[in-house]
């Protein structure tokens, strides 16, 4: 083996490492001191340059869709409770079926019984109306 080979899977090795390190963290700066420092060294060729050109790029937009994954999972999910009971506590986004209609509950409250009146609007959403059998 040449010594170019030999420096060209180093720098392979080293670039693969420094694409992890930002999969893992989002540092990109990682790859732009490696360019640099083999380039000191006039060891890079336009096959390395292009590939870290390509790894910052796909590295930028791996912290993006983290940063998006991150807002999304902080949002609140939809829960089914079952059905609804007067004892309960219920929370936002909890489902509960009453005499046969699915509501969903819009704010924390206890006891309040869904389509009950006006006072329940404030708490409950109607999704499906059912059959009141």
């Amino acid at each position: 083996m040449n010594t170019s080979e030999t420096t060209e899977e180093r720098l392979a090795t080293e670039m693969v490492a420094a694409i992890q390190r930002g999969i893992t963290n989002g540092d990109t700066s990682s790859l732009s001191r490696l360019l640099t420092k083999h380039q000191t060294k006039q060891e890079v060729t336009m096959t390395s340059v292009t590939l870290v050109c390509l790894a910052q790029t796909l590295l930028t937009e791996v912290s993006k869709l983290r940063r998006r994954c991150e807002i999304l999972e902080a949002r609140p999910m939809p829960k089914w409770a079952g059905a609804w009971s007067g004892l309960e506590k219920y929370q936002p986004l909890e489902f509960v079926v009453d005499h046969g209609s699915l509501w969903v509950c819009k704010a924390e409250h206890v006891s309040q019984r869904p389509g009950s009146g006006d006072s329940a609007a404030a708490y409950w959403q109607l999704c499906s109306k059912g059959d009141r059998r």
